[in-house]
């Protein structure tokens, strides 16, 4: 049975919720991001990640994932603490799709991120594939075409390893198709 509005209006303020929370833990009293692991805008980004998430339909659950998805990454957030505010479901998917800052080896890191999220399951790939979904606009921003075309094999990778056990979801062929229309001059 269809979602009643009830339902939906209480979902959609969990995800307030969430946002609140994300923009308290990076964002200063002036609304300047605090000094992280990234220059990126995180909150630009994060919300980016959800939003795409919504978008597509995703439960209330994946979509608060998507909004917190780099708080521990890049900001430190520890995973029980977004556990014990938006439970253990949440808390799984966004420490399956975190990179772990302790890898020093890229490569390695890289690899332990695609197995932890292969194992969690199509709730964390779907994360993962919005989260690649919302960085794409940036690629051409890269400061150099060799950086772009390392971000573009990691991505790629990302997309025959592990996006592919969720082949069947819209989202992934939205990441397919965006990954097949990149063209770098050689």
């Amino acid at each position: 049975m269809a979602n009643t509005i009830k339902q939906i209006k209480k979902d959609y303020f969990e995800i307030q919720k969430a946002i609140k929370f994300l923009t308290e833990k990076l964002l200063d009293h002036n609304g300047d991001q605090i000094p992280l692991h990234t220059d990126k805008p995180l909150v630009i980004h994060s919300l980016r990640t959800g939003f795409i998430l919504l978008d597509y339909g995703y439960e209330k659950d994946i979509v608060i994932a998507g909004i917190l998805h780099d708080l521990n990454e890049d900001a430190e957030v520890s995973f029980s603490e977004i556990e014990k505010l938006f439970g253990n479901k949440v808390r799984k998917i966004v420490q399956a799709v975190s990179y772990d800052r302790t890898i020093e080896n890229d490569r390695l890191g890289h690899q332990d991120l695609h197995d932890r999220e292969k194992a969690a399951g199509q709730k964390a790939i779907v994360v993962s594939i919005a989260d690649h979904l919302a960085n794409f606009p940036f690629l051409k921003y890269a400061a150099t075409l060799e950086l772009q075309k390392k971000i573009l094999k990691r991505w790629q990778t990302f997309l025959n390893k592990v996006a592919v056990a969720a082949c069947e979801e819209p989202i992934f062929r939205e990441l397919k198709k965006k990954l097949l229309s990149v063209r770098l001059d050689i």
